[in-house]
């Protein structure tokens, strides 16, 4: 199993890639905080918090009690392998953003909560890689699973301030190279973790 230190990391580029990757979140982040300002951006950037903690402890409590758990987190492991490789080949060929068409209703942190519990990403990763990997860590070091949240959450939300505030500032977001770049590492990244968990899930299944 990872350490504390690895989940961190592990947490680290997931939250920093799904924060980044366009999204009906982030595409609405963006077009709130273009045309009401940076404080309606950073709203919808919470949004997980609410939103993200009943799928993730349905997910968790489903997860710890599989019967013939090794076979099934075997299953669960190649499947969020797939899923976190889907993320990283859209990193690689990440071009810009489109930031969609205008929003009118300054209504922001409620379209986000409910913009975020209607995107189906969130219930594919807690369902796979997330409540896996929360479950395993919690078993062999509670610590371990701690960092995986700390880190995840920390760059999920981070990353949206981040980009907000840099939104507010340009007023222009026109496939900047640092964005495309930064998108295409973090691909390659992920797609290394991906063989990792999709080893794990092999090493699973076979014993």
């Amino acid at each position: 199993m990872l350490t504390p230190f690895q989940m961190l990391v592990s947490g680290i580029v997931l939250g920093l890639t799904l924060g980044l990757s366009p999204s009906p979140v982030m595409t609405l982040s963006i077009s709130k905080t273009i045309q009401y300002g940076v404080k309606e951006g950073i709203k919808i950037a919470f949004a997980p918090l609410i939103t993200d903690l009943p799928i993730a402890l349905v997910s968790i409590l489903i997860i710890s009690r599989l019967p013939n758990r090794e076979q099934y987190l075997g299953g669960i492991f190649i499947m969020g392998a797939l899923f976190i490789a889907r993320l990283g080949i859209r990193g690689i060929r990440t071009k810009g953003l489109d930031i969609g068409p205008d929003m009118k209703s300054p209504d922001s942190f409620k379209q986000g909560v409910i913009t975020n519990f209607l995107n189906p990403n969130v219930y594919v990763f807690w369902f796979t890689i997330g409540s896996v990997a929360v479950v395993d860590s919690w078993t062999e070091n509670p610590l371990s699973s701690v960092m995986y949240l700390f880190g995840f959450y920390t760059l999920l939300i981070g990353s949206r301030v981040v980009l907000s505030l840099v939104i507010s500032k340009s007023k222009v977001f026109k496939h900047p190279k640092a964005y495309i770049i930064a998108m295409r590492v973090l691909g390659l990244i992920l797609i290394g973790f991906a063989g990792y968990y999709g080893y794990q899930g092999i090493l699973s299944l076979v014993h």
